[in-house]
């Protein structure tokens, strides 16, 4: 029951789970873009990032990208999907 990439509706929003556990910031990076790439946008990611640089690292990511960074409470994230045009 405790799926670590699973998915679920809250409210109007879906949002997708993923437990990154240690994987160091380029590999974390790489992967997220990739996940990130699969939701439409307004859609989040709840990501478990044991990565001791994932403080710094994500917000900068977010901000770089256009995702937007929805709360941080180290170890966990939550990351909107960029909408199409803007």
């Amino acid at each position: 029951m405790d799926d670590p990439e699973s998915a679920e509706y809250v409210g109007a929003t879906m949002t997708q789970t993923w437990n990154a556990g240690e994987l160091g910031c380029s590999r974390l990076v790489l992967e997220l873009r990739d996940r990130m790439a699969q939701l439409a946008p307004g859609e989040e990611l709840e990501l478990t990032a044991l990565d001791p640089g994932a403080p710094i690292d994500l917000p900068a990511w977010c901000q770089m990208t256009g995702h937007k960074l929805i709360s941080k409470d180290h170890p966990v994230y939550v990351i909107r999907c960029k909408q199409e045009n803007g």
